[in-house]
């Protein structure tokens, strides 16, 4: 994937509780595999987006519309693909694929970003035999994750994680 000066990502991030639960896990695997620390998400899209502004005023207008999303979570999972090194797969959900379609729809953009509902935990370079004996060792203590905002960050480049920046955030109606 290469990244442009347009290229950003859209996040759903989860409620402070899960977020702070998983921040935790997340920054302990980061230490003890001397990987890159990043936040919880969620990623609804990925790639150069045309007209930021428009995007923006879109989602200021309607994102209110959209109650936060509970996803059950299927397991802890791993490939072999840097960016799956560990993650928490989600169930198949209505909701979601509902918010997935109204931002294709909404994004100014060649794209063609394939929603595959997963949260990592982990991303680094290992050998996959390592990676599945850790999927098997992590326990997540959730059943499900709650979902109630959402991120814009700007990618300027794409391995480097500590440069990735959120632009704009857009909570979801309370219930």
């Amino acid at each position: 994937m290469q990244t442009t000066k347009n290229t950003f990502a859209l996040w759903l991030k989860p409620h402070p509780v899960y977020y702070d639960y998983l921040s935790h896990i997340m920054l302990e695997l980061s230490h003890r595999f001397h990987s890159p620390v990043f936040e919880p998400h969620l990623t609804l899209f990925y790639g150069a987006i045309r007209n930021r502004d428009a995007l923006q005023a879109l989602f200021d207008q309607q994102l209110n519309n959209f109650s936060p999303i509970v996803l059950e979570v299927e397991g802890v999972k791993a490939t072999e693909a840097y960016f799956k090194t560990l993650f928490i797969n989600f169930k198949e959900n209505a909701f979601l694929n509902k918010l997935f379609a109204f931002v294709n729809r909404s994004v100014d953009s060649e794209a063609n970003y394939q929603l595959l509902p997963h949260l990592s935990l982990l991303y680094a370079d290992m050998p996959l035999a390592e990676k599945m004996h850790l999927s098997k060792q992590i326990k997540i203590a959730l059943s499900e994750i709650q979902f109630d905002q959402l991120e814009l960050v700007k990618i300027p480049e794409l391995h480097h994680v500590k440069n990735w920046r959120g632009v704009k955030t857009w909570k979801f109606k309370s219930t």
